[in-house]
C-alpha cells in the first residue's frame, strides 16, 4: 500500500490533517461539528466554559479556546481547518 501523502515533502506553513490528527483533534472536532445546530450555538455563546464542559474540553484546548487561537487548536489540538472555521464563525472571527 502507498502513503498517500509523503511528509519528506512538507509545504512550509501548512499542516496535513490525517488520521493521526484526526484522532487527536477528536473531542475539539465534535465540538465544533455541534455547531451546525441554532440551539448549540446559543448555548456556548450563553455559557462558554459550561458548554466547553460539556465536550469534556481538556484545559489546553479551552485555553486556546478562550483566546480566540485558531491556529493554536489547528497546529497543537489536531483541529480540522473546516471543523475550526465553525468555532470562529460562532465567536464572532468568521
Amino acid at each position: 500500500m502507498t502513503l498517500q501523502v509523503d511528509r519528506s515533502k512538507q509545504i512550509p506553513g501548512t499542516k496535513v490533517f490525517d488520521w493521526r490528527e484526526s484522532r487527536r483533534g477528536y473531542r475539539l472536532n465534535k465540538f465544533a461539528m455541534s455547531f451546525t445546530r441554532p440551539e448549540n450555538r446559543t448555548a456556548f455563546t450563553a455559557d462558554e466554559e459550561a458548554y466547553m464542559a460539556k465536550y469534556g474540553l481538556d484545559e489546553r484546548e479551552k485555553q486556546f479556546l478562550r483566546d480566540r487561537d485558531f491556529r493554536g487548536l489547528i497546529e497543537e489540538c489536531g483541529g480540522n481547518i473546516y471543523m475550526i472555521m465553525k468555532i470562529g464563525t460562532c465567536t464572532g472571527h468568521g
